[in-house]
């Protein structure tokens, strides 16, 4: 990602998971102005059948909630992400490869599954470095 303009807000990549073909994020706008108790962001799936983004609103509260489901998943536990009566959710199965299921429950319910191979054990890192660098910049502007 880009460095923002002064006074933009700057968009965070909070988690990857990916492999050659397919891709699941979530990408998080960090506010401009300080004390934001929510901040606006995306599950995004990229892949060669299907691509598209559903938004959803996070809380620090949903911060700490990932950091937890992140170290299930190490652990080897399915996990669902962020809790879904917020409108747009995930599930993640980590099995070989890991089944992710992204769900948006507005008006008309779309689920939208996909195959993800990562690679070894970097995912781990990865995901953990987003998680601190997302969780800093949030602190630095306030929130």
């Amino acid at each position: 990602m880009e460095p923002a303009a002064p006074g933009s807000p700057r968009v965070l990549e909070l988690f990857r998971f990916h492999d050659p073909r397919h891709a699941v994020s979530a990408l998080v706008t960090v506010p401009d102005t300080p004390g934001a108790p929510a901040v606006a962001a995306e599950l995004v799936v990229e892949s060669a059948f299907v691509s598209g983004r559903v938004g959803l609103s996070l809380t620090g509260a949903d911060l700490a909630d990932w950091e937890l489901r992140l170290a299930d998943l190490e652990a080897l536990r399915a996990v669902q992400w962020p809790p879904a009566e917020q409108g747009a959710w995930l599930s993640v199965v980590p099995d070989a490869p890991f089944l992710i299921t992204v769900y948006d429950a507005g008006r008309v319910p779309v689920e939208v599954r996909v195959p993800v191979d990562p690679a070894g054990r970097q995912w781990q890192e990865e995901n953990r470095a987003a998680l601190d660098r997302v969780r800093r910049a949030w602190e630095e502007a306030g929130g």
